[in-house]
């Protein structure tokens, strides 16, 4: 009897298609979130990493000078405008060169100091958080100030006008790194602070941290809607762009929400992340540690003062 011959399908019917394209969508639905939260942890990691870089400067421009680099830097008289601290590590992360293109003798805006910030290679990666996504070599659009942004600040604490660091006098500072004392010893500038200083204990003091911007304030240097992402190697007597590299650790609204969280006092002072849930600090010993957006504002006070005596609460 003649066998009949085998009939081959030629190809997936439309309903086994939409069953297999239903399946993939599924899985890459429960995969996409997988993979973006391995991409910010990386980020993360890489944040932390700048941070821990930082602390290490700081305390190899300690071993260096016996002193903690100030936070801004001032002058006789009244010029208090002749940089910032991030000038002054430069040299202590691999980046000397760029160093030498400043002038912190005289103001800042008397010298060579706008074009060396305005340098496609004054944006450093290690001072900006990979989180925010920054363009390599796009600046601050704000005059007198463009220059290079970056995401992190200083820690300050002080009993009035914690911005005005150069200008203040010690009585009333009291971050771990403070703006600098006026001309002496043959200097324009002198640090006024040393490890010594820190008696609350360095594991229990911030020096520098992530510092908030509003998602719609990217590159803009002005006080404009309170912004403060501007050109962080300036300081001058104003108050936002003194907040470009340093914030308050004392802030009404304690640390931000995210990059759309649009404060409107003073946004331009707080500290805060785009990582989901914290924001990183680097404290004293080194060490790097994520706080928790929610914490309390009297905390964050406690971490910013280098000198108070307080016991600080447990934040893990």
């Amino acid at each position: 009897m003649p066998q009949r011959p085998c009939r081959r399908r030629a190809a997936f019917t439309l309903v086994e298609l939409l069953v297999v394209i239903a399946i993939i969508g599924v899985l890459v639905a429960l995969l996409l979130p997988a993979v973006q939260a391995a991409r910010e942890s990386a980020r993360r990691m890489q944040c932390s990493n700048h941070l821990k870089q930082l602390g290490v400067a700081v305390h190899n421009f300690h071993d260096t000078t016996l002193k903690l680099p100030p936070v801004h830097l001032g002058g006789p008289g009244s010029i208090y405008k002749s940089g910032t601290g991030f000038i002054v590590l430069l040299p202590y992360v691999e980046q000397k060169a760029l160093y030498e293109k400043f002038d912190t003798t005289t103001e800042y805006d008397l010298s060579t100091n706008p074009a060396a910030a305005a340098l496609d290679g004054a944006s450093l990666k290690v001072y900006q958080c990979p989180t925010r996504g920054r363009e390599s070599k796009r600046k601050s659009d704000a005059n007198p100030q463009v220059g290079a942004t970056g995401d992190y600040a200083f820690c300050s604490v002080a009993t009035a006008n914690f911005q005005h660091q150069h200008q203040s006098a010690d009585t009333v500072l009291f971050g771990m790194l403070v703006g600098a004392a006026s001309k002496a010893n043959g200097t324009m500038w002198e640090s006024r602070t040393a490890m010594k200083s820190v008696t609350d204990g360095l594991s229990n003091t911030a020096m520098l941290g992530e510092k908030h911007v509003y998602v719609k304030d990217m590159y803009k240097g002005g006080n404009t809607g309170g912004s403060s992402d501007g050109n962080i190697y300036i300081t001058e007597q104003t108050t936002w762009y003194e907040c470009h590299s340093v914030r308050d650790m004392d802030h009404v609204a304690s640390l931000s929400r995210g990059p759309q969280d649009n404060f409107s006092t003073e946004r331009y002072k707080m500290f805060g992340s785009w990582h989901p849930g914290v924001c990183m600090f680097v404290f004293g010993d080194g060490s790097v540690r994520g706080l928790r957006q929610t914490v309390d504002r009297s905390i964050l006070k406690l971490l910013g003062d280098r000198r108070d005596g307080e016991v600080i609460p447990n934040i893990d």
